[in-house]
């Protein structure tokens, strides 16, 4: 477990280096809440908080649905841990604003989420009443978005095909250019070569001229240089 904690906390910190790299807000908002939720995973709330806390000043900047779930609902269970459950409980109530609009998007899957987590904060304080009332809308959003995403995964699976296709089709032209590329390349580098050699050559042939002209001019000056009898 703390094994796989430390691959994603790895990812998610490269991700928020990325994130502040190409100044993407809203990147750096869910890189800070992901290492948050890692940390409070394996109870270590004391360095979660640190990256909670620095949220803050891109949660209302950002101002969406699905994030403020997650935001208010990370304090409620740091309250929670340290026995604050006033503070926790008014960090729930906040996070219910943002569940008003359960579309069936990433939005409504926090708002799922959310309630079971209000149920058993209500359950183990011993109101079984708002209890039972957060784990029945829990369950109600529950069924809703999955028979959606029912309906929705087969109506994407034939676009799934044609994507699936449309990529196959993408990288045999990239492959296909990128022998052309080589092909083009490999070329040059023959021309280049090629005229490489020729220049040696022809400056092979020259340079043997010449040294055969030199020559014929020195037996020609020994000829008429040596004495007759």
């Amino acid at each position: 477990h703390f094994k796989q904690h430390d691959k994603a906390l790895d990812y998610h910190l490269k991700s928020l280096a990325y994130s502040k790299k190409i100044e993407s807000d809203y990147d750096i908002l869910l890189s800070y809440l992901n290492i948050t939720i890692l940390f409070f995973d394996i109870d270590n709330y004391k360095d979660g908080i640190v990256y909670l806390n620095k949220a803050d000043d891109y949660i209302f900047k950002i101002n969406e649905g699905a994030t403020y779930i997650t935001y208010y609902s990370l304090y409620a269970l740091y309250y929670n841990h340290f026995k604050n459950y006033e503070k926790a409980e008014e960090s729930y109530l906040l996070s219910l604003k943002y569940c008003e609009d359960n579309r069936y998007d990433l939005q409504g899957v926090h708002a799922m989420e959310l309630y079971d987590d209000i149920a058993h904060f209500y359950a183990a304080h011993n109101d079984k009443n708002k209890g039972y009332d957060y784990l029945v809308k829990h369950l109600t959003l529950k069924d809703s978005l999955y028979s959606v995403e029912k309906t929705e995964t087969i109506a994407n699976y034939a676009t799934k095909i044609d994507l699936d296709s449309y990529k196959r089709e993408i990288s045999a032209i990239e492959k296909k250019n990128e022998q052309q590329q080589q092909t083009i390349f490999y070329s040059r580098i023959i021309f280049v070569l090629l005229i490489f050699l020729a220049l040696t050559l022809v400056g092979f042939v020259a340079y043997l001229v010449q040294t055969q002209k030199q020559k014929n001019n020195l037996i020609l000056e020994i000829t008429l240089h040596r004495p007759l009898h």
